[in-house]
């Protein structure tokens, strides 16, 4: 018997347990949904006995399409980790100070005040002054706004990729390069309709009810935001690269 179960940072769906019997495969359908944050890692399974008292070692890091022989009853759990998301800065001359961030509890002095990246569980970023000479800050602007703000944070349980321009009251903001912040695959609902933004064309959808029975199927879509009208109710939608989400239509 194989048995399935989810790790925290996501769900499946159709993962009921099922017979594996000598040269049979098992059933396909089970649905993987990261929650928004996380990607999915792979399945894991602990080590376990053979049918034949032989102790099979764990396994990691089981992606689809790998090929898994099973040896007796066992149970695999999915996987899932944080994404990680870049904070990009444009300083117009400045520069940061070494300023050593240390943690609340005292027990890490791994973090900078000005970090590169960031995942959901990071904990609040507050973003330091750079400083230039002859020349006095005035604030950030970008992923916070147009106007120059002072204290910029980037609260926990965020997400998204992050830009941020210096200003000052002297060269003000620096315009010869304008940085896209780039796209990231989503999925969402407004009213009744399905929201999905991919960076690259060519993805498929597929749109399961609840019970993970395809409701649709959608091949190709482009690059750029796709809407699709949905009755009300509760579905998992899911893109070819691994993203996944539950909506609820209204």
């Amino acid at each position: 018997m194989v048995t399935f179960s989810g790790g925290r940072g996501g769900q499946i769906f159709k993962a009921c347990p099922q017979a594996v019997d000598y040269k049979t495969a098992a059933s396909a359908g089970v649905l993987i949904v990261p929650d928004e944050g996380y990607t999915f890692t792979g399945w894991r399974h602990d080590r376990y006995y053979s049918l034949r008292g032989e102790l099979r070692a764990a396994q990691s890091g089981i992606m689809r399409y790998d090929t898994l022989t099973i040896f007796g009853d066992v149970e695999l759990n999915a996987t899932f980790a944080p994404q990680t998301y870049g904070i990009t800065y444009f300083l117009n001359g400045g520069r940061f100070l070494d300023s050593p961030y240390i943690s609340a509890d005292l027990q890490s002095t791994s973090y900078i005040a000005n970090p590169a990246n960031y995942t959901i569980e990071s904990p609040t970023i507050t973003l330091e002054a750079p400083e230039k000479e002859n020349d006095v800050f005035t604030g950030w602007t970008g992923s916070n706004g147009d106007q120059p703000q002072l204290t910029v944070s980037i609260p926990k349980g965020s997400t998204g990729e992050r830009i941020y321009y210096a200003n000052y009251l002297h060269s003000r903001r620096e315009e010869t390069f304008q940085a896209e912040i780039p796209a990231n695959d989503r999925i969402w609902v407004s009213l009744d309709e399905l929201h999905i933004q991919t960076s690259k064309a060519g993805s498929i959808v597929h749109i399961f009810t609840l019970e993970g029975l395809l409701y649709r199927l959608h091949p190709r879509i482009p690059a750029g935001e796709t809407l699709i009208k949905l009755p009300r109710g509760i579905y998992i939608v899911t893109l070819d690269n691994g993203t996944g989400k539950k909506v609820i239509v209204n």
